[in-house]
């Protein structure tokens, strides 16, 4: 078998637009070639999306291309002996066709009031968070987060990894305040886990900064380096296999 795919591009009545022709050659039945074909035609969708965005065109509102997914069954076995029809790949088509012809599920907790969301049981703390997390200043939110982990079965590493997404993400002037306000609130089976969180994030907080510092200070050093070596009047890419700048970067220097 073979696939093929063939771009048009015309105008219409309501502007320019484009036709994807998706052609595939098929020599034995396979159950599976509808969604394969499905598969193929979401991919087209992405190589248009990508192309487009490629020549600058993926800042407005963008649209997907009508893909037209053919098959061309010349087998031994007639006539093809499968349907055409995607949805019938799945155990219960009929769920998936409904599923499937009808607007996706949408969460919207923008718009869900916080007395809604924190009855939402092990989600609402998902939701309350997402919700808020650039909005508003955490220490607004210690008090239902703590009643939130108070209730939720989270291991230990479900609550490191939302302790860390707050401290990163979220909007405080005061990180250090926020964790011990939010410790103090938890029942007590649930501080000890907390306080030791905290110290493995300061710990890794620490370690990261000392990394970047390191880091930063390389950077200047080859910076440095290859500041004199130009002046010197090396070309760049010598100077480039000595210091492992890239070529814009040691054309930069020729404005500082």
């Amino acid at each position: 078998h073979a696939c093929s795919d063939i771009l048009y591009s015309l105008k219409t009545p309501q502007g320019e637009g484009y036709i994807y022709c998706l052609i595939e050659h098929q020599s034995t039945p396979d159950p599976m070639m509808p969604f394969r074909l499905i598969r193929y035609s979401l991919l087209a969708m992405q190589r248009h999306l990508d192309r487009e965005e490629g020549k600058g065109k993926g800042k407005g509102p963008r649209r997907l291309p009508l893909v037209i997914p053919i098959l061309f069954y010349h087998g031994r076995i007639r006539p093809y002996p499968y349907g055409a029809c995607w949805l019938e790949n799945f155990a219960d088509s009929e769920a998936a066709r409904i599923l499937y012809s009808h607007p996706i599920p949408l969460v919207d907790v923008t718009v869900i009031p916080d007395e809604e969301i924190l009855g939402h049981k092990r989600i609402a703390l998902l939701e309350l968070v997402q919700k808020h997390i650039r909005e508003r200043d955490l220490m607004e939110l210690v008090s239902p987060l703590a009643y939130l982990l108070g209730i939720a079965s989270l291991t230990e590493e479900q609550l490191e990894s939302l302790v860390e997404y707050l401290l990163k993400k979220g909007n405080t002037t005061d990180p250090e305040g926020f964790t011990q306000r939010l410790i103090g609130l938890l029942p007590d089976e649930h501080k000890e886990k907390m306080m030791s969180i905290a110290e493995q994030l300061e710990q890794i907080g620490l370690k990261r900064g000392l990394e970047r510092g390191r880091e930063e200070g390389r950077e200047e050093e080859r910076l440095a380096i290859a500041r004199n070596l130009f002046q010197l009047g090396l070309p760049v890419e010598k100077i480039g296999l000595v210091t492992g700048l890239s070529e814009a970067a040691i054309q930069s220097l020729r404005f500082h």
